[in-house]
């Protein structure tokens, strides 16, 4: 057939035996209507490749169509014609023209039409398929009309016609002219279709489930309020407040998962319920913590030099211990993973180095004080299901500063109880505190990120698996001339100004009275209590109205402070018997002390007094032993211990005392004591004694030696296996004093001057 009219369309395929209704826009394809009306009625419909194409090329079209017969012709208003048209049968097109209208030629295409067995089961199975594909759409008007056909090229033209699939399967399905391949093809894709559309319905009741749960939710609700209203109660839902407050929060999944199982118990709680404020309580904390929340740092060397150089004088070693740790952590791009440990006696700026670190690393800084604390809810929080129940200070330090990697001072961890232990060490240890654990919150917090530093008097009373955990950074005690320029550099304009008097002037002489006779310490701590108390003095005078006082000197100190509270040592002046000084390293620094010793006459006992401890009373039992087993070579007589007492006292006696540094001088005493031959002047020891008197190291030498050095010692006796601790101590000092480092106790005997050993 040539010059049969075409009629392009989009988006659909006309199968044979279907009678469809289409609207018609485009002016050629109205003339082609209006040419085939005109003719026969039969115009060939077709497929467009392109859809958007307004005159589509040979090339835009399938080239197989069907021809069709108008049953219908209705002109609409707008321009637009809507035609019924009816398939007749499947045609190969050529000679594709489109202008005046379009058009082309086109051949029927031929297929063998003989049923038979495969091709009526093939109709079975597919009818089948079909049934249950229209029963799940839900459209099962035609369905029985089209399954009585038994026709198999009718048939499946008629069930593929019917498919709600894409245009590439329809197209599969057209372009197929075979029956039997077409019915085959069907079978394919309605067993897709069945098994996609079972999905899809599952889906819609899960969904339908839900939201019928939803709107049961939204119903009960709404009467609830209704209730309130009906009640006079305000209409306010805090749920919905805080719902959004979750949101905002960004809190990790764990946590957010928490949160809104607890506001889902809260919904559901009469508002008459106490348990109702433990739950909002538990939800704000959840919502306030810093869960991902950080400081950012930059960490600059020599920024962090020039902040220590300016906040603190001295400390040379310190400050280069912190420096090479930042280092470390500028170039590992995190922080190692051991803990700082501050090591000192009070005032000797370990907390001021820990705050200086923050600000060099920009972060906040945040301060706990361990002192006394037995109680291991004070780390870790208490149960939610406690009365009053919060999280552990850690926790309520971080949300206060409103960052997961501040610097964390942990003050005086020696003073810390040993039931703690373990708290302290999942707290400290890096491989556990990623996922630290408190007890109200219930949920791993991260503490990675936390820069812990924490400060010690002494280390004796920290556990070793706890030490083990922590770089120790030493602090050493000021000079009297360290103590001066600190003094003039930080304590004298801070407590002045401070006092509202800028111009009020402290001369050097009444800063080192101060030092010397007004504080006992290894800091500066007192000072600076004492500076103090003059400016308030001072202040008190200026507002009567005497602003005269413009200067502090020796002469006026006793006017704002009184009478010193502390005499300036000058050890040796006395030269009795009995009497030695011995060095020890207390929580306050290192001090001398008197050591006395009287002979009695007695049956051999030996008494102990001025509070001392079972280290320091063993001491005092083996130097007892060794001189004993002495006795013939210091010139005693054999059986000494049995005519006479000893009597050993360490003044202060209100102050417990203990350790082996006591041991050297003990032994020296009780020698000088039962010779009757005083102790060289100016002398004083430190060391513990064995049975076989030998001499073994100590701690604590370099506070030692500058506690003699500000009482004013000549010579210092130390174990010889602590000499090369003599390099710790400034060399202003060892140039005042002689440091001996010894090794057994008869050459301590014989240097102090009580008798030549070996004579006899």
């Amino acid at each position: 057939m040539k010059n049969i009219p075409l009629l392009p369309l989009r988006k659909t395929f006309l199968f044979p035996y279907m009678v469809v209704p289409l609207f018609v826009g485009r002016k050629k394809s109205i003339s082609s209507l209006e040419k085939a009306v005109a003719k026969d009625k039969l115009i060939v419909a077709t497929c467009q490749k392109n859809q958007d194409a307004e005159e589509p090329e040979e090339e835009d079209l399938y080239p197989l169509g069907t021809v069709a017969e108008i049953l219908q012709v209705l002109k609409l208003p707008d321009g637009k014609v809507k035609v019924l048209l009816e398939g007749l049968y499947r045609a190969k097109l050529s000679n594709i023209k489109k202008d005046p209208f379009f058009s082309c030629s086109s051949k029927r295409l031929k297929f063998h039409s003989k049923k038979t067995k495969k091709a009526e089961a093939l109709i079975r199975y597919v009818s089948k398929d079909f049934a249950e594909y229209a029963k799940l759409k839900g459209d099962v008007l035609n369905v029985n009309d089209i399954l009585e056909i038994q026709e198999p090229d009718q048939f499946s033209d008629q069930v593929a016609s019917c498919l709600q699939i894409s245009l590439e399967k329809k197209e599969k399905l057209f372009t197929e002219a075979e029956p039997e391949k077409r019915l085959t093809a069907l079978s394919f894709i309605l067993s897709s279709e069945i098994e996609m559309l079972k999905l899809e319905k599952e889906i819609q009741q899960k969904v339908a489930k839900q939201m019928e749960k939803t709107k049961k939710e939204y119903l009960l609700s709404e009467k609830i309020k209704a209730i309130q209203d009906e009640l006079g109660k305000e209409d306010y839902d805090e749920t919905e407040e805080i719902l959004a407050e979750i949101e905002r929060a960004e809190l990790p999944k764990e946590a957010k998962e928490k949160a809104e199982r607890e506001l889902c118990r809260l919904r559901k709680m009469p508002e008459t319920m106490a348990e109702r404020a433990i739950i909002r309580n538990y939800i704000d904390w959840l919502i306030s913590l810093p869960w991902n929340k950080k400081n950012s740092e930059k960490i600059d060397i020599a920024e962090a030099k020039r902040i220590l150089e300016e906040n603190h004088l001295g400390l040379f070693k310190v400050k280069e211990r912190v420096l090479e740790f930042l280092a470390v952590s500028k170039l590992a791009g995190r922080l190692p993973g051991s803990i700082l440990c501050f090591v000192g006696p009070p005032g000797v700026g370990k907390s001021s180095v820990a705050q200086s670190i923050a600000k060099a690393l920009g972060r906040e800084f945040t301060r706990f004080s361990l002192g006394g604390l037995k109680d291991e809810s004070e780390i870790k929080g208490h149960r939610m299901t406690y009365v009053a129940a919060m999280p552990g200070k850690i926790l309520q330090m971080i949300r206060r500063m409103q960052s997961k990697n501040p610097v964390f001072l942990l003050d005086e961890i020696d003073k810390v109880s040993p039931y703690l232990l373990s708290s302290f060490l999942e707290l400290l240890d890096p491989e556990h505190n990623s996922r630290f654990l408190d007890h109200y919150i219930d949920i791993p917090f991260d503490l990675s990120d936390l820069l812990f530093i924490t400060t010690a008097n002494t280390l004796h009373s920290i556990p070793s698996s706890l030490l083990d955990r922590m770089e120790i950074i030493e602090f050493p005690s000021y000079t009297e001339e360290e103590k001066l320029r600190i003094a003039k550099k930080f304590l004298i304009p801070k407590t002045t100004i401070g006092s509202g008097l800028p111009h009020l002037k402290v001369s050097d002489r009444a800063i080192k009275r101060v030092i010397s006779c007004y504080t006992k310490e290894a800091g500066v701590r007192g000072a600076e209590k004492e500076l103090t108390k003059i400016c308030q003095k001072v202040a008190k005078e200026v507002v009567e109205g005497n602003k005269d006082k413009s200067q502090i000197t020796v002469k006026n100190l006793t006017k704002y402070l009184g009478c010193p509270s502390y005499k300036e040592k000058s050890i040796g002046s006395a030269n009795l018997p009995g009497v030695s000084y011995l060095l020890a390293y207390t929580e306050m620094g290192g001090e001398v002390l008197v050591c006395e010793v009287v002979t009695l006459p007695g049956s051999g006992k030996l008494y102990l007094t001025g509070k001392l401890g079972d280290i320091i009373k063993e001491q005092a039992e083996t130097g007892l032993s060794y001189i004993r087993s002495k006795a013939e070579r210091l010139s005693l007589q054999s059986d000494f211990d049995k005519r006479y007492d000893l009597h050993i006292h360490i003044p202060e006696g209100a102050i417990p005392k203990d350790g082996p540094s006591a041991g050297v001088a003990m032994v020296a005493t009780m020698v000088s004591s039962l010779t009757n031959i005083p102790i060289k002047n100016g002398v004083a020891m430190t060391g513990e004694i064995t049975l076989t008197g030998q001499i073994l190291p100590v701690s604590g030498i370099k506070e030692k030696v500058l506690a003699a050095h500000r009482a004013g010692v000549s010579k210092v006796i130390i174990p010889k296996e602590n000499e090369r601790d003599i390099l710790d101590i400034p060399k202003n000092v060892r140039k005042r004093l002689s440091i001996l480092a010894l090794s057994d106790m008869d050459e301590v005997i014989k240097e102090i001057g009580l008798i030549k050993v070996g004579s006899q």
